[in-house]
């Protein structure tokens, strides 16, 4: 179950959300990557797979902006487009 890709499937084409190009399953040695394969962990917790998504378009990264109120400014634009 990959519920990160299931949930990007279903708001595709919903402006602003990156859209979804590709996912898989990170493997190591030709098998999944997993947490129960790397660490011993009890029996109680949940095993977890290392995926991978590609989305696009790519933005701008966080190193680029100049200030915090410039990247607080863009959050606000998406979530005004968004909910609009």
């Amino acid at each position: 179950m990959d519920r990160e890709k299931d949930i990007l499937t279903k708001i595709r084409g919903l402006k602003g959300v990156p859209q979804l190009v590709a996912a898989w399953t990170v493997q190591i040695g030709g098998k999944d990557d997993r947490t129960d394969t790397r660490h011993p962990i009890p029996a109680s917790s949940s095993i977890r797979v290392h995926r991978w998504l590609l989305m696009q378009p790519v933005g701008i990264p966080l190193s680029e902006f100049q200030s915090i109120h410039e990247l607080l400014s863009i959050f606000i634009d998406v979530l005004d487009s968004t909910f609009q």
